[in-house]
């Protein structure tokens, strides 16, 4: 009886030892989604200051970039008039 509460145990302790690596991995492959998404928008935002369009709306999407990270990415393409050639 006492072999079998042991096991239990273990399988509990292995399961919640999987679902951490799990989570972990998910956390990992979330941030490295984000920081390149981020740099990719950042690189972008600098690219269109050689491009058509407003001064103001240049200025704009780098301070998005720099605040906001990849929601960068929105305001490009809702924003008809920025980064225009």
């Amino acid at each position: 009886m006492s072999d079998n509460k042991d096991n239990d145990e273990k399988d509990k302790q292995i399961h919640a030892s999987n679902n951490a690596n799990v989570v972990a991995l998910f956390i990992i492959m979330f941030l490295w989604v984000w920081i390149i998404a981020g740099v990719t928008a950042f690189f972008a935002s600098l690219i269109c200051f050689g491009f058509n369009g407003s001064t103001s709306d240049k200025f704009l999407g780098l301070i998005i970039v720099l605040i906001l990270g990849p929601f960068y990415w929105f305001y490009f393409i809702f924003n008809s008039s920025y980064c225009t050639r």
